[in-house]
């Protein structure tokens, strides 16, 4: 019997097949941006815990207040009460340097 060398069929070449997503992107001066599905642009997390609704945004002095606040404490923002904390201080600061 005879345990030499094996015959195998040698492997397809291959080829990357991109995933299946949900965001359409378009090519836009060289960049790629996310295009709207007819429904505005999808809120965060930031927006939601302000509780800001559609076109609403905040103003750059809002938001230093917003940092001013030390976390564990509550401040009041367009007549809602809120509780700061760690990550929505990190947002807001976020917020204000993409506002510049």
């Amino acid at each position: 019997m005879d345990y030499g060398e094996r015959k195998r069929k040698p492997d397809p070449p291959f080829e990357k097949k991109p995933r299946k997503t949900n965001v359409k992107t378009r090519e836009s001066q060289g960049l790629f941006e996310e295009v709207d599905k007819g429904n505005g642009i999808k809120q965060g997390a930031f927006r939601k815990f302000l509780g800001l609704k559609g076109d609403e945004t905040v103003t750059p002095q809002e938001l230093r207040k917003i940092i001013r606040v030390d976390p564990g404490d509550t401040f009041k923002f367009r007549s809602r009460t809120l509780k700061q904390t760690e990550r929505s201080k990190k947002q807001a600061q976020l917020a204000l340097n993409m506002q510049k």
